[in-house]
């Protein structure tokens, strides 16, 4: 099954790091958005800066993503049928779209070049997600995880991610 992500036309190229794919769109929606509500003078009662609401920032709307995807890999089905392979990379290249950042969705169909999605059971799946975070991770120079299938799987299940195992114990173990 061909995995390619890509949703860029043909003759496209991806844009320099800081720039949108387009001119006049921003590199990260949720950042234009916060920006200009923060250094907005003219707030109305009802705006985002007099109630304390603002939009989340580019590394919350990445932290939220990472967990909903490790958690959605532990729940992939073990043995999906060519139907939910299917379904399977139709969302992801939906995600992808749509996905708040342009920037960080150009980064990620590159990732998805160099490192096709596996979708033929739920420990390729969970595993490439991993790896492909660990690509991100590398890319944005953050500590890379150990991609162990089983923490993966456990932690998924719970809705955390692998880096909070090593929060909790640095916690329990501190004075």
């Amino acid at each position: 099954m061909g995995s390619s992500v890509s949703s860029k036309q043909p003759g496209q190229s991806s844009q320099a790091q800081g720039q949108g794919g387009a001119p006049d769109e921003p590199p990260c929606l949720a950042c234009d958005i916060s920006q200009s509500s923060n250094s907005s003078s003219n707030s109305s009662p009802n705006s985002s800066k007099s109630s304390g609401l603002r939009p989340p920032s580019r590394a919350e709307i990445g932290r939220a993503a990472w967990r909903y995807v490790h958690t959605m890999a532990a729940e992939y089905p073990e043995e999906p049928k060519p139907r939910e392979q299917a379904s399977g990379l139709f969302w992801l290249r939906s995600f992808v779209k749509l996905y708040p950042c342009h920037l960080c969705s150009q980064e990620f169909i590159e990732v998805c070049s160099d490192l096709p999605p596996r979708l033929g059971s739920r420990a390729d799946y969970a595993m490439w997600w991993c790896e492909a975070h660990n690509r991100v991770r590398n890319d944005l120079s953050q500590s890379l995880q150990r991609c162990e299938l089983g923490k993966l799987l456990d932690f998924g299940r719970e809705g955390r991610m692998l880096d909070e195992a090593k929060q909790a114990i640095c916690a329990t173990s501190s004075p």
